[in-house]
Parts: C-alpha cells; sequence; structure tokens
C-alpha cells in the first residue's frame, strides 16, 4: 500500500480545496503506529511536473494528470491492532461528501476492506475527487481537487486501492 500511495501523490498531486478532516480523525494519529501526511498546492505539483519527462510514457501521462490540479492531501493511519477506529470516523467525512456537489461513484465492500471513490462534478467537468480506504489495521483518505478528465480515472484502474475494471475491451 506504500508504494501505491506514493505512486498515487507522484501520479496525481495534491488538491486545494481541502477536504475538512474531522478533530476524530486527526486524533488517530495519536493511537497509529505510522501516519502518513502528504500535501501539495497548486505550487508544489507544478514544481513536481518539471521533475518528469516528455520522453518516457509513463512519465508524460502523470504530468499530463498534474496538469491543472489544484491539490492533493493523503492521509494514511496505520495501526497495530483491529478496532483503532470506527466507522463513526469514517461517517464525518462521507457527509462532506454528499449530492447536490458530490456523488459516490464506486464503492467496493469486502470481508476486510471497503473502498469508496467520490467525484466532484460542476458544470459537467470533474472538478474533485476523493478516496476512502479502510483497513482492519489501515485507514487511507485521499482528495485531490482540480479538473480530473475521465480518461485519468480509467488510468487509475487497480492502483490506489482502486479495484482493476474493463476499459473499453481491455482484459
Amino acid at each position: 500500500m506504500k508504494t501505491t500511495i506514493a505512486g498515487l501523490v507522484v501520479v496525481m498531486g495534491l488538491a486545494a480545496q481541502t477536504l475538512k478532516l474531522p478533530i476524530d480523525i486527526e486524533n488517530l494519529s495519536k493511537a497509529a503506529t505510522e501516519t502518513v501526511d502528504v500535501t501539495l498546492d497548486g505550487s508544489m505539483i507544478r514544481f513536481a511536473e518539471r521533475f518528469l519527462s516528455d520522453g518516457d510514457a509513463d512519465q508524460a501521462k502523470a504530468k499530463r494528470l498534474l496538469r491543472g490540479l489544484n491539490s492533493i492531501q493523503v492521509k494514511k493511519f496505520e495501526f497495530a491492532r483491529e478496532g483503532e477506529y470506527s466507522e463513526r470516523d469514517l461517517q464525518s467525512i462521507r457527509s462532506q461528501l454528499q449530492a447536490p456537489n458530490w456523488s459516490r461513484m464506486v464503492h467496493v465492500k469486502g470481508l476486510r476492506e471497503n473502498t469508496e471513490v467520490f467525484s466532484q462534478m460542476r458544470a459537467g467537468e470533474m472538478t474533485g475527487l476523493v478516496v476512502l480506504s479502510a483497513e482492519p489495521r489501515e485507514l487511507t483518505i485521499v482528495h485531490i481537487d482540480g479538473p480530473i478528465k475521465p480518461e485519468d480515472i480509467a488510468s487509475l484502474s487497480g492502483h490506489a486501492g482502486l479495484p482493476r475494471w474493463n476499459r473499453g475491451g481491455d482484459r
């Protein structure tokens, strides 16, 4: 998961319209054995773009994904034991991701993992994305603020805790 989060940060950049993480969530860092907190604003994203090459296909794709983003925020907590956070902790985040501006576009619920992807739409364009990934001993919240193209969402298939899905005939 560490590689996935680091890859998402490099590929996607950080959101400027900051999702307000509830104090309860922030307090989880006291119980966590490891906390990762990454926040990139627009100027940091533009700076990171300069290190990506247009000559390398993967780096060029990352550069395209970064272009125009306002910010990216990643918050990850790892815990020694299950039950260190509750469903109530996640509900305060979900309550911010309601209609009319936000809608849940993916929900994968397993026995040991729950992943949700929310999108923000304005004037028919996707302008934000939030990924909540909850495992028994790990909680990850990713918020991307800025214009996101559908083809960029498709390229996330199988990455950042998202399930692999069929992209126009891909198997």
